[in-house]
């Protein structure tokens, strides 16, 4: 007696491969990374017929039209995109529906401070290469070329047998896709052991909840939304929708390539009619025509990709606010014709988040892809379906199925987005991650710090310390200790972590001056800018820190190095007001306002130079402010310090004002005439500048950005059978 296997469809066969690929690499783990590359050779694979199927079907598909019809297509098709569209971005305002009420904030990022670059919608759309444009995948200009000509071939006699042959070839390369789709189940096993097998659970940490709630949407948009949308106006039942687009979703999932499957999409828009009784040559027509047309629009995975430009405005406390919303729904739309790694960054500069939250996005971007792909085949499936029935005069509407479906919708809604809500705030607690972070921050191989918080009294100070006629740097290596005036309230420059350390930026360079002129201990001294100079020139300190702002009034009275960064000057207030405080023509007209600027910095300066009717008011102390303890609305201070300081105080946010208020350098202060010591500083500086040093620094303490290594992925084989290959 022979044993069978049991005969099983494309569909069951992928979900297999998907089990077995998700197994393979929670026990192998980054040892399945080999596989990579064979799933990207399918990929490529299937690759092969679908640039020039689009060429010809869609020459093929407008030609055999009459004007009248391609009138008919343009016209209708453009409306219930556009309905389409409306759908699509309910959904993704919804999704911020689903995100817990967390006040957050972070570190300050560069990405904030640069011109968006504009996408070439030229290159893009027009062809005026058409070669170019197939050899590098232009696939809108491809379309452009295609219509073009198929609009040509309409009205020109003879053309039966151009488009006979275009039939013939268009069936041929349909036949290699078809080929190519039966290779799926080894695609699928491959492309998924790989990304089980080195996605590690910590990179989840940051984005759980825009994971949870994109995954959710678009499992509900594609199970449940388009279906019902389809069978509430169409001949189509609810579940023969879901039955015959089931290959082309699990092909769509398992790839994460929706321009690899539009052959397929297509031959399951005939299957549906088929099964239904209404297939006819100009059915088969128009659906070839509107797959490869909708596909060079932003697909629905792209659209609702847009809600993580929601979640960074969320997570870093950069909320857009309702009158932003208009923009963001058109530059959105106009930028996600192109690539989604050139949109996001173009958003997240476009509405001032942090642009390392892009880092964030490409790790999503891995698990995300396969339903991102699963939705916009699924709205591809549905509009050309829609379409379909509507130009041939199917589309048929029921009061009865009108009610019952769109009760179905808007129940399945509310209970979807609710309740992912409150899982979110159930479940996941606010990880305070940037404020650990600040927290957390150390200086690496100090040497001995002794740190007074109170300034000493003059004749406390001339006992403490006597003057000698030495040099300055030959001072400093016979008593073997650097004396540092410091600001303890300067984030990030200077500042006390929780553990009590005195920590910052700047704490971490005259800590490696320090072992440069082979001191023992440093001996930080707080003071006031109105006796810096007496100090320095007394020789109480050496030098002074924190952030000090290099301005007209201050080098009168002492010398600075060159400066060693420059800090961007921007607004800090109530996160609900930063929309006010970005304009800066707009805050001309707020009667009285009133801001808060440090004593002795260049905020003074600033606000009589920008906003002469508003009045300064001088803090000594930068954190009265943040507590409520000053009559300043607003805080003038640099972006960098703003963040920081907005990391302690997550209900404030930072403004950076258009027309920018310009930025000013920072720099290390010395006496007055110590050319020796002021040498010497520059020239170090230099050397640490050019070694990066300056640069990693930087990262470190202004932009949060920790060096830590990324460990070895768990896997079963070698951290529960203890395995080793």
């Amino acid at each position: 007696m022979r044993f069978k296997l049991p005969k099983m469809s494309l569909g069951n066969l992928i979900i297999i491969a998907l089990v077995l690929g998700v197994v393979a690499g929670l026990f192998f783990g980054e040892k399945c990374s080999f596989l990579g590359i064979i799933g990207k050779a399918f990929v490529d694979l299937l690759q092969i017929t679908v640039l020039p199927y689009i060429l010809f079907a869609l020459i093929h598909g407008i030609g055999s039209l009459s004007y009248r019809n391609f009138r008919r297509l343009a016209w209708k098709g453009s409306i219930l995109l556009v309905c389409f569209y409306t759908t699509l971005y309910i959904y993704v305002f919804l999704a911020e529906a689903c995100f817990p009420s967390w006040s957050s904030s972070s570190f300050f990022s560069t990405s904030t401070l640069i011109v968006p670059e504009k996408i070439d919608f030229l290159r893009l759309y027009i062809p005026s290469n058409p070669f170019y444009a197939m050899a590098n995948n232009l696939v809108p200009a491809v379309t452009v070329f295609s219509i073009l000509v198929g609009i040509a071939l309409i009205g020109i006699k003879g053309k039966e047998k151009v488009l006979d042959g275009m039939s013939i070839f268009c069936k041929a390369l349909g036949e290699v896709a078809r080929m190519m789709v039966k290779l799926t189940p080894l695609g699928t096993f491959a492309i998924t052991a790989d990304a089980a097998g080195s996605m590690t659970l910590q990179e989840f940490g940051r984005i759980q909840v825009y994971l949870v709630t994109y995954l959710t949407i678009s499992t509900l948009l594609t199970m449940l939304i388009v279906p019902s949308l389809i069978a509430m106006i169409t001949p189509f039942k609810f579940k023969s929708v879901l039955n015959v687009s089931k290959d082309a979703l699990l092909t769509a999932f398992a790839t994460g390539n929706l321009f690899v499957i539009i052959p397929i999409i297509q031959q399951n828009n005939r299957t549906l009619f088929e099964n239904a009784g209404l297939r006819d040559d100009e059915s088969d027509s128009l659906g070839d025509i509107l797959v490869p047309v909708v596909y060079n629009f932003p697909d629905a995975g792209k659209m609702l990709c847009l809600s993580f430009i929601l979640f960074a405005g969320w997570f870093t406390g950069n909320t857009i606010s309702g009158s932003d919303y208009f923009n963001f729904i058109f530059t959105g739309l106009l930028s996600l014709f192109g690539s989604l790694n050139l949109a996001i960054p173009f958003l997240l500069k476009q509405f001032q988040i942090p642009g390392d939250l892009f880092e964030i996005y490409l790790v999503a971007g891995v698990i995300i892809s396969k339903f991102a792909t699963m939705l916009a085949a699924s709205f591809t499936f549905g509009f050309s379906l829609v379409c379909v029935c509507w130009l041939q005069g199917l589309l048929k509407f029921s009061l009865k199925k009108f009610i019952i479906f769109m009760t179905i919708i808007f129940v399945s809604t509310i209970i979807v987005i609710s309740g992912t809500r409150i899982a979110l705030s159930s479940v996941l607690k606010p990880t305070d991650e940037h404020k650990k972070m600040l927290e957390s921050m150390h200086v690496k191989n100090p040497v001995k710090f002794i740190v007074l918080k109170k300034v000493p009294p003059d004749s406390a100070l001339r006992r403490l310390f006597k003057a000698s006629p030495e040099g300055h740097i030959a001072r400093i290596r016979n008593r073997k200790e650097l004396r540092v005036g410091y600001n303890q309230q300067s984030l990030p420059f200077s500042f006390f972590n929780p553990k009590g350390d005195l920590v910052g930026f700047d704490v971490d360079v005259v800590n490696r001056l320090a072992r440069e002129l082979g001191c023992k201990q440093i001996r930080f001294i707080p003071f006031k800018f109105d006796n810096v100079a007496q100090a320095l020139e007394n020789d109480y300190i050496d030098m002074a820190v924190s952030g000090l702002s290099i301005n007209s009034k201050r080098i009168q009275v002492v010398d600075f190095t060159q400066p060693y960064m420059h800090l961007n000057m921007a607004f800090v207030c109530k996160d609900y007001q930063k929309d006010l405080f970005r304009d800066l023509n707009q805050m001309q007209d707020l009667p009285g306002l009133r801001i808060g600027v440090q004593k002795g910095g260049i905020g003074a300066v600033l606000v009589k130079k920008y906003l002469k009717e508003a009045v300064s008011i001088e803090l000594s102390d930068i954190r009265d402010y943040f507590e409520g303890k000053t009559t300043a609305q607003i805080l003038l201070t640099s972006a960098e310090q703003g963040s920081a300081w907005t990391i302690l105080y997550p209900q404030y946010g930072v403004a950076i004002p258009e027309p920018r208020i310009r930025s000013y350098g920072v720099g290390y202060a010395v006496a007055r005439g110590d050319q020796e010591f002021l040498n010497f500083l520059n020239y170090w500086l230099e050397i640490m500048r050019e070694n990066n040093q300056l640069e990693k620094m930087y990262k470190y303490w202004v932009e949060g950005k920790s060096d830590s290594h990324k460990q070895r992925r768990w896997n079963i084989m070698e951290d529960v059978f203890k395995i080793k290959l």
